[in-house]
């Protein structure tokens, strides 16, 4: 581990507990995934996007982004469009089919996705696990 590395576990155990920190940096980590960056936050906040790769680069983990992702489908959803947000969710599992581990740095996009495309068997979902 770099010093510097070494450091950011030392800052992080001090605000959320030596022993949790510890037992997250030990555990493995895969060698790639894929990123879906949701519609907003890439309009709003792209350098979340941009931060998330450089962060997972740093940790020596390859990031896939499939092209063509655009939405979760939760604005969709969450204004009664029911059939159109099972059409946007259908397409991101299509597009994500061949991807071991999704990030998706948005937590209600997330969850949005594990619930949408966890419907019917879809995709599996171990957020926080």
């Amino acid at each position: 581990m770099s010093e510097r590395d070494a450091s950011t576990l030392r800052s992080a155990q001090t605000r959320h507990g030596e022993a949790r920190m510890t037992r997250l940096a030990e555990r493995p980590r895969p060698a790639r995934v894929a990123l879906f960056v949701t519609c907003l936050g890439d309009v709003f906040y792209p350098e979340v996007g941009e931060a998330t790769v450089r962060l997972l680069h740093r940790l020596g983990i390859a990031v896939d982004f499939p092209r063509g992702q655009t939405c979760c489908g939760q604005p969709a959803f969450n204004a009664g469009f029911r059939q159109p947000a099972k059409d946007v969710a259908r397409r991101n599992l299509a597009l994500f089919a061949n991807a071991e581990y999704i990030i998706v740095p948005s937590g209600s996009c997330a969850a949005s996705s594990c619930m949408c495309w966890g419907s019917n068997a879809w995709v599996r979902c171990s957020m926080g696990k």
